[in-house]
């Protein structure tokens, strides 16, 4: 640590206490400041960026309070790198239960963990032949806290896609997919995953707690989802389950498409196409082992 006065008076070397960053003690008679050089300041900002980026990876999710703790800084610190972590895309806020999610550009760059069979490219082919034949887009989701997030994704039209996009993060109380996901909980669990809120996304959401635990139990009853512009103004969406051997629920194999291309009449020919999909999805080896 270097002493500097502004008078020139004094000067020395004292030890850093606790601290990665270079300090500059400035001071008069009256007056003593504790201050980071800029540079130091703005790698050691750069450091604890990277290293909530890796809690996030690992934990999936995080407190301001937590972050904290875990670097050894200030709430206000830590709500600032979060926040600048937010508008970058590598982190997402959930305001009902102020917690810290890995955003769409973490997720993007593969530093997440995922769900294990996303890396099997033998995917595409069932999620590609659905979407060719919905017309929409075809999604594997899976639960993230109080959000349902695409981990896979195949789109008939590139340019049109609809829904969600690759690594984002969508209410699982308004999607076909997250309700499916959501169906195999029970009534404590479901209120401590949504934080005992069922907030608005358009004004067909389900916002009623025992509408909603109706709604899931017609979706265990019938073994598939359906979401009818509760995520999103003008979108359709449709999901089943992808199950382990032992009938586990791993996913939620989902299509989306503008309401207005929705096939009503056949529904339950689409239905067949997206089980059997499903069903190949739970082919794969990793689906076997988990």
């Amino acid at each position: 640590m270097k002493l500097r006065s502004p008078e020139g008076e004094r000067g020395g070397h004292v030890p850093p206490i606790g601290t990665r960053a270079v300090l500059t003690v400035v001071y008069d008679r009256n007056d003593w400041r504790v201050m980071p050089e800029p540079e130091a300041y703005a790698l050691d900002s750069a450091g604890n960026a990277l290293r909530i980026v890796d809690l996030l990876r690992t934990r999936r999710s995080l407190t301001v309070t937590q972050v904290s703790q875990e670097l050894g800084v200030g709430k206000s610190t830590a709500h600032r790198l979060l926040s600048t972590l937010v508008a970058e895309g590598f982190a997402l806020r959930d305001p009902v239960r102020r917690r810290y999610h890995p955003g769409r550009a973490l997720m993007e760059t593969g530093l997440a963990a995922l769900a294990p069979f996303t890396g099997d490219r033998r995917h595409a082919q069932p999620l590609g032949q659905l979407a060719e034949h919905t017309g929409g887009s075809a999604k594997v989701l899976v639960l993230d806290g109080p959000f349902a997030r695409v981990i896979q994704i195949a789109d008939s039209d590139p340019d049109r896609r609809v829904g969600g996009s690759l690594g984002q993060l969508l209410h699982a109380h308004t999607t076909a997919g997250g309700k499916m996901l959501l169906s195999g909980e029970d009534p404590a669990t479901l209120r401590s995953r949504l934080g005992g809120q069922l907030t608005a996304s358009t004004e067909r959401t389900i916002t009623d707690w025992d509408a909603f635990l109706m709604e899931l139990a017609r979706i265990r009853e019938r073994g598939w989802a359906s979401n009818a512009g509760e995520a999103s103004n003008g979108v359709y969406g449709l999901a089943v389950p992808v199950q382990t051997e032992s009938g586990q629920m791993v996913a939620a194999l989902c299509v989306a498409m503008p309401t207005s291309n929705f096939p009503a009449e056949q529904e339950l020919d689409l239905l067949r196409h997206m089980f059997a999909a499903a069903y190949a999805l739970s082919q794969s080896d990793a689906i076997k082992e988990s």
